[in-house]
C-alpha cells in the first residue's frame, strides 16, 4: 500500500499525533475521508480534518514495514523509559548494598546498549 486511496476499513495505517507515532486500524472510509477512532482524515492529504492545530498536525500515512519497525522501536523505548522511572523510584528506598549492585548492573547495561 503506497497511497491513501487504496485504504479500506480494517486496514492499518501509521498515525502521527502530537509527536507520537502509532499504528491504527481504519474504522470506515468514505470517498474523501478515512475515519480512525473518531478522528477524520483527508484521503487526499492524510491530514486531520478539523480539530485543534495548537498542538501540532495530526496525520496518517500508509503503513510500510519501515514505519511499522519504527513504531515498534518507539513503543519499546517508551516502555523502557517507564520501567526506568519505576526503578528510580525504588532506588530511593534501597539499602546501600542494593544501591551498589544496582549501579553495577546499570554500568553493564549501558555497555551492552552502546555495543
Amino acid at each position: 500500500m503506497t497511497d491513501l486511496s487504496d485504504i479500506k476499513a480494517g486496514d492499518r495505517v501509521a498515525r502521527l499525533n502530537r509527536g507520537h507515532l502509532t499504528v491504527e486500524a481504519v474504522l470506515r472510509t468514505t470517498k474523501t475521508q478515512i475515519i480512525i477512532d473518531g478522528a477524520r482524515f483527508s484521503r487526499r492529504t492524510g491530514r486531520a480534518i478539523g480539530g485543534d492545530r495548537l498542538w501540532g498536525v495530526d496525520f496518517i500515512a500508509p503503513l510500510t514495514p519501515d514505519i511499522e519497525s519504527r513504531v515498534e522501536r518507539e513503543r519499546d523505548a517508551r516502555e523502557a523509559a517507564r520501567e526506568s522511572r519505576m526503578l528510580m523510584a525504588a532506588l530511593h528506598d534501597a539499602t546501600p548494598g542494593a544501591l551498589g549492585a544496582a549501579r553495577q548492573l546499570m554500568r553493564e547495561l549501558t555497555g551492552l546498549l552502546r555495543g
